[in-house]
């Protein structure tokens, strides 16, 4: 005890202390501000739509992780790190012992696995650092940079998590990030967000996610988390009236929160599969154990605990089965499993109010049951009254029930539901007391008269739980209310409680099979953002996303089917060769990658960042490895919850028994969700976070607890408990006592750890006195090491979120017109963020832009030099004919840049692309072939998308390579989807044929473009150039003295021009023709046609030219003067 006095009063130990609570702070910080910030929605731009939440929240968690490293470094420095001396020969014994001593360590075991798989595939990537970095520093990904950060998190929190207080502290931080992430959505839903953050506005919610998925999949975690927490805070803390009461009102403010929030987000994965599974275990895990204890225990099992492990098998294939209804992949005969449900958890709600009534009768798995349905199905039922009694935004989703004979169904709700949270109440602030009292009635007077002698506790029950989404699902069933007079004594039921039980379980019989079942209407959908229709243009400026065709699992099965096809085959783009090409099923193509390769395999050819599971993601981008890596942290944390679950379940409080389900109900819901959903920072700092939980859960726990063993007789009145009990029912005292040899072992290490303190403090007061050159070398290292990271963090995060604002200031200066300010702008974003390539796109663009505009607009301009303060360059273009060409070079060469930053992305090739096609257009000698073979690259990069193979043949055309456009034509077409495609793909086929003469093919593929049902846009351009193949082939027709050949073909012009102005040029060469054939009167005839078509047209001139020849073939002078006079005067005019 000297020892450790000495020790504490060391002032390095001291200040080691203040690190150690500063690195709480930074990991409590951690969990708070990464669900939470965001900044407004025009104040950052960056490589991601949503950039106003990517980058503030990938900031915060990379820059914490890099403030907890340097803490912990100096920490250990504080500690006497230095002085420990290697023990390396001994490291797998002591290894061994430490997995040995706290099972739970398995999770770091596994979590360290897999980092080691993302170190491993990182270091084979087929591009090294955008997997160590992200495709752009300080943006959502799973490069190995971010990878570390949750792993540096995981690692502080489990080596310095020692107590309960830092223990409660965390969690309470979690639930309270998700509850503010949910009021804040709930605040969109109802049109009061003023900062409009999120892509659906109050259609879909996206809180401070931007994304309704990415929010829906947060919430999941921490609404689940919530409600697990308040039920073990019931059992734990809700000991006196007041403090049960107060559990319960915070359940219902927090939990009903947070899936009010889950429901507005519209998510399926979030509200069909995430919130059901990890409901499903937090209400069944309990019982199941118990279940499992009775029988590997060779105890006989309680007929109430069998029926009710049935019972969550059942409900468990229900809630899988709606699942798979609602989501549209079977219909179950006719038989809506969603309704199946509902009567189902219905009829549990009803069954709850039988232990509400005999609690003392029934297995402890059954009363925890029940207790855990009563909160979540209050929670549920305060959520169900508030979405079908408030206002609804237009296109969202509603409930809409049907009423029971003449009562409304939603006054029913809110009277039962009103009625029975007062009894809810009851029974939570009275239940121990009236557990024990009832059981002793039951002793005393069951052997004389069984059922006259029952005796009720004080409390009143309502059961209600609802399930619901779109398309059917909804609200499951209500109880009503059990109102049971008590007062204490041992008095008979009165008479109005029995009343009030019978006539509410007729009503709860009554609503069951009535089926108040709720049904989803929805209202006029808006319009789904989207890609909005574009013409064909001569440039595409974006490559487009791969779209679905609408929500559910279709379009996921497609995702996992390429994926599946990359995981197997691992193809790479034709024009580069695929590195370590043996070792990719092993590794993968490396962290990062899969928006890369993706759309090698897709069947809509377009790119997508997620393969919206976690495990198939991972097994893409870090092969086999990753993917069992990543599958092993899941089962190990399941692996290690069952195992504490199962060895701790008569040694541990019931408090600590309700952590762990809430933690594995918790994880249940989240990896649920990942199958479906995309895994974004604030769900994975969470998982990280619940990860640690459980490896330190059974020390912190058992710090204050020690190793008691519970149950038992009761010292103070000798009264009998279960086992598991730790506080005596009827006097409140401590159960059990620590065994000796429990107490003997902690003693001997908490001296040996005393001893190890006073070594740390003893070296660390000699460290100045003497070290040597290994320690000093050591010391080095670690002072390097923080200097490293310091700038790594700085450099990485902090520079790249100030970019991004000033990326936001640029886009605002150009929006309004502002190029030079702009460019200024911009070209600062690019010195502060050099690697992130939409910034080099942007400022090709300002160049571009303002070539067009002097260009297209008469006046005298700045050249590009002059007017954006460029720097002089030798070799730069001069040209006098007004192109300014100058601008097109730079737009160029900062395109070119851009690309040299990612190779691998397509947007980057497609800017450089673009840009090299301008060059060639101005005459650049061979920027032709240059930007062919970019779109060529392109195409390979997206070899199933239609648009990328149009634009090539686009740009071949445009080049003047019409023989290669017609070739590819075929290819081009088994691209093409929809008619619009269709239609577009034929109409550039029929310009290569009109560049290469061949007039009749080019008619032909212009009448197939404008026979599709849908022309994208395009059809007043392909009318044009049909109309000029037509004219230049009846041209080349009365050349070749052809006439009667011309006539059918201007018959198929005419048919055409559907009686327009149109018809007066076709009609004219038709006159042409009937001249040349001496058909005068034929001639005149539609000659008149063509005036009456367009008679001041710039074709009337001829027109009358030409009836002035004829009639002066027919011998009338005074007619060919008068046509000859309005000929000259049309041709003056």
């Amino acid at each position: 005890m000297a020892a450790a006095s000495r020790t504490a009063a060391t002032p390095a130990l001291r200040w080691a202390g203040r690190i150690a609570g500063a690195l709480e702070a930074t990991w409590l910080l951690t969990a708070a501000l990464v669900p939470l910030i965001f900044v407004p929605t025009d104040f950052m731009s960056s490589e991601a739509v949503n950039a106003y939440v990517e980058v503030p929240k990938t900031t915060a968690l990379r820059l914490l992780a890099g403030v907890m490293v340097i803490l912990w470094i100096v920490e250990w420095l504080l500690r006497g790190g230095l002085t420990r001396p290697p023990q390396a020969s001994r490291s797998l014994v002591r290894l061994q012992a430490w997995l040995v001593e706290q099972p739970s360590r398995w999770i770091v075991v596994a979590a360290t696995i897999y980092i080691v798989a993302a170190i491993i595939s990182t270091a084979l990537s087929q591009s090294f650092f955008i997997s160590l970095w992200g495709e752009v520093s300080g943006q959502f990904g799973y490069s190995l940079y971010t990878t570390l950060s949750y792993f540096v998190l995981f690692a502080v929190i489990v080596t310095h998590l020692k107590t309960r207080q830092q223990l409660h502290r965390l969690l309470t931080v979690l639930v309270t990030a998700g509850f503010l992430v949910a009021v804040y959505g709930i605040v969109q839903r109802y049109e009061g967000d003023l900062l409009n953050v999120g892509e659906a506005g109050s259609f879909r919610v996206a809180s401070t996610m931007a994304n309704p998925v990415f929010t829906g999949a947060a919430l999941v975690g921490t609404g689940l988390l919530s409600l697990g927490l308040a039920r073990a805070l019931l059992e734990a803390w809700g000991t006196t009236p007041g403090r049960a009461a107060a559990v319960v009102l915070l359940t219902l403010v927090v939990g009903t929160g947070h899936l009010l929030a889950v429901w507005f987000t519209d998510a399926r994965g979030s509200w069909l599969i995430g919130v059901p599974a990890g409901l499903v275990t937090l209400l069944g895990l309990p019982a199941v154990f118990d279940a499992l204890d009775g029988v590997l225990g060779k105890r006989a099992l309680r007929a109430d605990l069998v029926l009710l492990t049935c019972f969550i098998i059942v409900l468990t294939a229900a809630v899988l089965a709606a699942q798979v209804e609602v989501i549209g992949i079977e219909d179950f005969a006719g038989v809506s499993m969603v309704r199946v449900l509902a009567f189902l958890v219905g009829i549990a709600a009803f069954l709850s109010i039988l232990v509400a009534m005999f609690p003392a009768r029934l297995s402890e798995g059954v009363r925890d049951f029940a207790k855990t349905l009563l909160l979540v199905g209050s929670a549920l039922l305060v959520a169900l009254l508030v979405v079908t009694y408030t206002y609804s935004p237009v296109g969202t989703v509603k409930l809409a029930f049907r009423d029971l004979a003449f009562l409304d169904a939603r006054v029913l709700l809110a009277v039962f539901g009103a009625v029975g949270l007062l009894g809810l109440l009851a029974l939570a602030v009275r239940e121990p007391r009236a557990l024990l009292d009832a059981r002793d009635r039951w002793r005393e007077d069951l052997p004389q008269t069984p059922r006259a002698s029952v005796r009720l506790p004080s409390d009143g029950r309502v059961r209600l739980i609802t399930v619901g989404r779109n398309a059917g699902a909804a609200l499951i069933g209500a109880v009503g209310p059990l109102l049971a007079a008590w007062d204490g004594s041992r008095r008979e039921v009165a008479k109005a409680a029995r009343v009030a039980l019978v006539l509410s379980s007729m009503v709860v019989i009554a609503l069951l099979v009535g089926g108040l079942v709720a049904t989803v209407s929805s209202g006029a959908q808006p319009p789904a953002p989207g890609v909005a229709e574009r013409e064909a243009t001569d440039t595409v400026a974006t490559v487009t996303p791969a779209e679905p065709e609408g929500r559910g699992l279709s379009f996921r099965n497609d995702i996992w089917a390429a994926s599946w096809r990359l995981i197997r085959d691992r193809p790479w783009f034709e024009y580069e060769e695929l590195s370590y090409a043996l070792a990719r099923p092993l590794v993968g193509y490396g962290p990062e990658l899969f928006k890369y390769t993706f759309p090698l395999e897709s069947p809509k050819g377009g790119l997508l960042s997620q393969a919206h599971n976690f495990f198939v993601h991972h097994f893409v981008e870090q092969g086999i490895l990753g993917g069992f890596a990543s599958m092993g942290l899941v089962l190990s944390f399941f692996a290690v919850g069952a195992a504490q679950l199962w060895r701790s379940r008569e040694r541990v409080s019931t408090g600590h028994r309700w952590i762990l389900i809430a933690l594995m109900a918790t994880i249940a819901g989240r990896v649920a969700e990942m199958m479906v959903g995309v895994a974004r920072e604030p769900d994975l700092v969470t998982f990280w976070v619940l990860l640690a939980i459980l490896v330190v859960l059974p020390s912190v726990m058992g710090r204050s607890q020690g190793a008691a063993v519970g149950g038992g007789r009761c010292p103070t009145c000798g009264e009998e408990h279960e086992p598991r009990a730790t506080s005596c029912l009827r006097c409140g005292g401590p159960l059990g006592s620590p065994a000796a040899g429990e107490v003997q072992r902690g003693a001997r290490r908490r001296e040996r750890r005393a001893r190890q303190r006073d070594r740390r403090a003893r070296g660390a007061v000699r460290l100045g006195a003497a070290i040597s050159p290994t320690r000093a070398l050591v010391l080095g290292v670690m002072s390097v090491v923080i200097v490293f990271v310091g700038w790594l963090s700085w450099d990485k995060n902090v520079d790249y979120a100030w970019a991004a604002a000033i990326a936001g200031s640029a886009g605002e200066k150009l929006s309004q017109g502002d190029l030079r300010a702009g460019h200024r702008l911009m070209s600062q974003a690019v010195s502060k963020a050099p690697d992130v390539p939409v910034y080099y796109h942007n400022l090709s663009r300002v160049y571009d832009g303002y070539r067009k505009f002097v260009t297209e607009n008469q006046g005298e301009f700045q050249s590009c030099e002059e007017y954006f303060a460029l720097e002089p360059r030798e070799g730069r273009y001069q040209v006098a004919d007004g192109s300014f060409a100058g601008c097109a070079e730079e737009s160029y060469i900062i395109a070119w840049r851009g690309l040299l930053k990612n190779g691998d992305a397509a947007q980057n090739k497609l800017v450089l692309a673009n840009s090299a096609m301008v060059l060639a257009l101005l005459d650049y000698e061979g920027l032709d072939d240059e930007a062919i073979r970019y779109y060529e690259e392109l195409t390979d990069m997206l070899p199933k998308s239609w648009r990328q193979e149009y634009l090539l043949r686009r740009s071949q055309v445009r080049l003047g390579k019409y023989q290669d456009a017609v070739d590819g034509f075929e290819e081009t077409m088994a691209k093409a989807g929809v008619s619009k495609e269709r239609a577009q793909s034929l109409y550039v086929l029929g310009l290569a044929h009109d560049g290469l003469d061949q007039r009749e093919e080019a008619i032909d593929a212009f009448e197939k473009s404008l026979d599709q049902p849908d022309t994208g846009g395009i059809e007043a351009e392909v009318l044009r150039h049909l109309f000029a193949a037509y004219e230049a082939r009846v041209e080349a027709q009365l050349d070749a003295r052809a006439e009667e050949e011309a006539l059918a073909t201007l018959d198929r012009y005419l048919a055409r021009t559907e009686g327009s102005t149109a018809d007066a040029r076709p009609l004219y060469l038709k006159g042409v023709a009937y001249h040349r054939l001496q058909d005068l009167d034929r001639a005149l005839e539609v000659l008149r046609e063509s005036l009456q078509a367009d008679g001041s047209g710039a074709i009337a001139a001829d027109v009358h030219g030409l009836m002035a020849t004829v009639y002066a073939d027919l011998g009338d002078a005074d007619a060919a003067a008068e046509h000859s006079r309005l000929s000259r005067e049309l041709e003056q005019g």
